[in-house]
């Protein structure tokens, strides 16, 4: 006999509230890392169009975790983001999600973020009601500022003056989505 959803989603939940990391694992990446404030890439496929998903697609085959986000050149070293295996805006998008659902809530990935040379600050009460944007950002001449590779990147570091994040948290301090954006005077 089939367990009834409403069972599974109680389960679900219950295991939410007993050990929140390991309960998104259990959700699928494309169901918890949401492209837009309010629709994850799930909810979106039917509105989007196929080339906007299979943005998001290639970027989650990519990255389906946080450690293939780092760099692997010294094990025994601390874990470095390798931010010139992330050729597209999706892919710096995901991993920054996923280095964010790590952490303890906003300012923890405030701290995160200026550690890599960010600036960085919580802005409260955003657009949904309730919810916290982490906006992070680096000006164009910054000595550390990541380097992208990839198509996407070469017209963005011939003319942007720098680039801004903005990682949004719900209401329980869950991150939901990250929004890449460069900025052009």
């Amino acid at each position: 006999m089939a367990t009834p959803k409403f069972l599974m989603a109680g389960a679900l939940a219950l295991t939410l509230l007993a050990d929140p990391l390991a309960a998104q694992e259990e959700v699928p990446l494309a169901d918890r890392f949401h492209p837009t404030a309010t629709h994850s890439v799930n909810e979106l496929r039917p509105i989007w169009s196929a080339q906007g998903i299979r943005a998001y697609d290639r970027a989650m085959a990519r990255f389906p975790d946080l450690a293939a986000c780092l760099r692997a050149d010294d094990p025994g070293a601390a874990p470095v983001f390798n931010w010139r295996a992330m050729r597209s805006e999706e892919a710096v998008e995901l991993c920054l999600f996923l280095k964010a659902e790590t952490l303890d809530g906003p300012e923890a990935l405030v701290t995160w973020l200026e550690g890599q040379g960010f600036r960085a600050q919580v802005l409260s009460n955003v657009f949904p009601a309730g919810t916290r944007l982490v906006d992070a950002g680096f000006a164009g001449d910054h000595a550390d500022a990541p380097v992208f590779r990839g198509w996407n990147f070469l017209f963005a570091r011939w003319f942007a003056d720098g680039f801004s994040v903005g990682i949004r948290f719900d209401a329980a301090d869950r991150p939901v989505s990250v929004n890449l954006t460069f900025n052009y005077l």
